[in-house]
């Protein structure tokens, strides 16, 4: 038995894991399953990991690489092409409930609304939206804070930037304003016709904008789908200690 156990503790990480799960037509359980959704992951390099469809309840196996950053592309009649970003350990994930999701057509038509007279960097490209985000522990579970003081700015490969929209401050009837340059009140924004593929994006926010004090730019890498939206809701930045 021990020479078993040591033989086992020295085996090298797999190279790929399963990620399990359900796909939703939401954010949030609220959301219904999507049957015959069609999936595909991406490894850190771009180069395509494993495709998989959704039976009729939703539920998915796919494989992901092990212990890297990886990505997950999701499509389906009457859905927009919604695309993930991720990072894997070196164990099987299942994927809790409400975290996968594809926006419907309907959804983002709302938000094109939202946002309407934003103008897009490429008429042809994707789109990044969502809204910025902290989570504290209470104790009981995270709670998630809106981030009204955040900036968010989209690069492609050869580091070039890329306009991000944000909301008035109107509570009633929140729209595209050109001026503003923070995410405000709704913590949300807008990048319309990015390039597709591979992205870097950088999050900040002022911590007391008076005094410059401001948190360490974040950089994520993401991908948006060809036609397609890169959804964060929220977009998690960390918490000032």
């Amino acid at each position: 038995m021990i020479a078993l156990w040591t033989l086992i503790a020295c085996m090298p990480d797999p190279e790929f894991v399963t990620m399990t799960g359900t796909v939703f037509s939401e954010p949030g359980t609220d959301g219904d399953a999507v049957g015959g959704a069609e999936l595909y992951t991406l490894a850190l390099t771009g180069e395509e990991v494993d495709r998989a469809v959704a039976d009729d309840s939703g539920s998915f196996s796919i494989q992901i690489p092990s212990g890297a950053v990886f990505f997950v592309g999701v499509e389906g009649d009457g859905y927009v092409p919604t695309g993930f970003s991720g990072q894997s350990g070196t164990a099987d994930y299942p994927v809790t409930d409400g975290l996968l999701y594809m926006r419907s057509q309907e959804a983002y038509d709302v938000i094109q609304s939202d946002f309407d007279g934003c103008p897009a960097n490429d008429e042809d490209g994707g789109t990044i939206e969502g809204w910025v985000g902290f989570g504290i522990d209470n104790g009981e579970g995270v709670e998630t804070f809106l981030v009204t003081t955040a900036w968010v700015t989209v690069y492609d490969a050869n580091a070039i930037p890329y306009d991000t929209c944000y909301l008035s401050d109107d509570e009633d009837e929140p729209q595209y304003d050109p001026d503003a340059t923070l995410t405000g009140q709704h913590g949300r924004f807008l990048v319309q016709g990015s390039p597709t593929g591979l992205m870097t994006l950088e999050a900040t926010y002022w911590v007391d904008e008076a005094t410059g004090l401001q948190v360490e730019p974040q950089l994520y890498v993401i991908y948006v789908p060809e036609g397609g939206v890169a959804s964060f809701l929220p977009l998690w930045v960390p918490v000032v200690d």
